[in-house]
């Protein structure tokens, strides 16, 4: 039987994310099921006196950084009594999207992930000439017109990892800071 390694990510602080490599077999119908017992006082993820943490798969991506067989796989972190540990914030919302009142709407999380793209000489954003201010974002906010929307190649590389991985996007703009 061949297995598929697979990378799981659980956020433990603002500053740490925990990465453990797990196998499992090619169907991997199977990591849902699994609980994997996770020590992170090593990686300073956890304090060394309570730094077990259990980590329950929720949800399995297909690997967007290696591609080949490799998958990503979406976990949420507990305590060994069971408690989601302080940086769950997924148990929150989980308990909130699932109310039968909200449920029905089909909530979604709107995750922006926001960035500033250098020029590699200047240090100026791209688009701009070094050492001459772009102006107000104005005519940049959500820009689509050449001269006002820059870095599209890094967007649709962004969007096309996404596709990959399977992850539902609702779409992307770009802005200029």
């Amino acid at each position: 039987m061949t297995s598929t390694a697979a990378t799981c990510f659980a956020t433990l602080s603002s500053a740490a994310i925990g990465l453990v490599i797990f196998h499992f077999p090619d169907d991997t119908s199977s990591v849902l099921s699994h609980m994997e017992n996770v020590f992170l006082s090593p990686t300073c993820q956890a304090p060394g006196e309570d730094s077990e943490v259990i980590l329950y798969p929720q949800a399995i991506f297909k690997d967007t950084f290696k591609r080949g067989n490799g998958i990503l796989v979406l976990c949420d972190a507990y305590n060994t009594v069971g408690d989601p540990i302080l940086a769950n914030k997924r148990y929150d919302a989980g308990k909130i999207c699932n109310h039968p009142v909200v449920a029905v709407e089909g909530p979604w999380f709107d995750i922006e992930q926001e960035c500033t793209i250098l020029q590699k000489y200047f240090k100026w954003s791209i688009g701009s000439r070094a050492g001459v201010s772009p102006g107000s974002q104005g005519p940049y906010y959500c820009g689509v017109d050449v001269g006002e929307a820059f870095g599209w190649d890094v967007m649709n590389a962004h969007y096309k990892a996404y596709l990959y991985a399977r992850i539902n996007i609702d779409g992307s703009n770009g802005e200029h800071a």
